[in-house]
């Protein structure tokens, strides 16, 4: 549990631009850092002008459904990359969870390696390219769960769960 509030702010970061443009600036990746700057300060102008008009309209729409955004898709982020193999912390088969028989499994997105491994792959071609790779995912000891859900999975790791994981 304290990984996830560890985790948190960095991906607050993320998701409101500013480690992104400060990963571009390190870079020297200038027109791409000005062009993530740009596109943060018109949101947050828009943000800060509906505030200003009405400030209830302004958090109700605006700045309430952002911190949500953080706290939901932070979660599954979380869910997807919280495990690391320490003798071999880049094996993206061990940091993204992959789900077999998925409750809710949009677009394919269970099968989350493919996400990182084959990032061109069309979601409607997930599972084959799934099913062609299967080898990789024994070869490289995969996390793999069977017959449950991401906000499942978020549920038991938060709360300890352990024997439902």
């Amino acid at each position: 549990t304290r990984s996830f509030f560890v985790y948190m702010p960095r991906f607050f970061a993320y998701w409101t631009g500013i480690s992104p443009a400060i990963h571009f600036l390190s870079r020297g990746e200038y027109r791409f850092a000005r062009r993530v700057a740009e596109g943060m300060l018109v949101y947050y102008a828009v943000i800060g002008a509906a505030g200003d008009w009405d400030f209830l309209f302004g958090f109700a729409y605006l700045i309430a459904p952002h911190l949500e955004d953080v706290v939901f898709f932070g979660g599954i982020s979380y869910m997807w990359h919280c495990y690391v193999e320490p003798s071999d912390p880049l094996n993206q088969y061990i940091n993204s969870v992959t789900i077999l028989d998925g409750h809710d499994n949009i677009w394919n997105e269970d099968y989350h390696v493919v996400h990182h491994d084959s990032p061109a792959t069309h979601w409607t071609e997930v599972v084959k390219h799934y099913d062609t790779h299967k080898d990789e995912y024994v070869k490289h000891r995969a996390t793999v769960f069977r017959d449950c859900e991401e906000g499942q999975m978020l549920y038991w790791m938060l709360s300890h769960q352990w024997d439902e994981l």
